[in-house]
């Protein structure tokens, strides 16, 4: 009966540490950032770049739409934090 009862209480204490083991492994696990690139034309620099595509109005009524669409994507993934380039003199 001791050892029954001896058992009893090593089984047990094996069977708490072993959730508390998987428990804390589990909280561990930290998921890999995502991260999205979304990248534009450089639109106020009058042709300076070293390759000049022609593009059409951003103020057209189809750009406007493409950046809408843009907009509520963003929205509805809720990026923790956006990058934006802009010039050192702005």
């Amino acid at each position: 009966m001791r050892n029954a009862k001896r058992f009893a209480v090593l089984l047990t204490f094996a069977l708490v540490a072993g959730c508390a083991a998987v428990h804390s492994r589990e909280a561990r696990v930290v998921p890999r950032p995502q991260v999205t690139l979304v990248s534009s034309f450089h639109l106020a620099n009058n042709n300076r770049d070293l390759i000049n595509l022609p593009i059409e109005d951003v103020l057209g009524p189809r750009r406007q739409e493409e950046i809408e669409h843009l907009v509520e994507n963003l929205t509805r993934w809720r990026p923790t934090k956006i990058v934006l380039e802009w010039a050192r003199s702005d």
